[in-house]
């Protein structure tokens, strides 16, 4: 993660919440950390989700939905220990991670994921990139 910019007036970034593909079966690791250090090479505070498997969970839909709904909720609340502005928090979806995020998109307002995402446990890996 980056520290605050001692030479600058930024000293918190935007985050952004890489969903990579991975056929709701594995997480292909090498392209989330390609894309988060994209990400970071542009400023932002990188972090990437590690969802429910196929297997893992029966049924799967919604876990995935509530994992990244608790992702973005664990973001926020360590926004000022990760020097993230918690105001600025983008989500990437790539493939099968694209639709979880358009999921999420239809979602996160309501009573229902709030309350499941309150409830279930957090599955947020955030990788350390300087």
């Amino acid at each position: 993660m980056k520290d605050a910019d001692d030479t600058s007036t930024h000293e918190n970034y935007p985050a952004v919440i890489v969903v990579p593909g991975g056929s709701y079966t594995h997480i292909p690791e090498a392209q989330a950390e390609t894309l988060a250090l994209a990400f970071s090479n542009l400023g932002y505070q990188c972090f990437y989700l590690r969802y429910h498997f196929a297997g893992e969970k029966k049924p799967l839909l919604p876990a995935p939905v509530i994992d990244l709904a608790q992702a973005v909720a664990l973001v926020r609340r360590h926004a000022d220990e990760w020097h993230v502005d918690a105001n600025t928090i983008v989500i990437a979806g790539f493939s099968v991670g694209g639709h979880i995020v358009s999921l999420y998109s239809d979602y996160w307002h309501t009573d229902w994921l709030k309350t499941q995402s309150g409830s279930a446990r957090s599955v947020l890996n955030h990788k350390q990139l300087s």
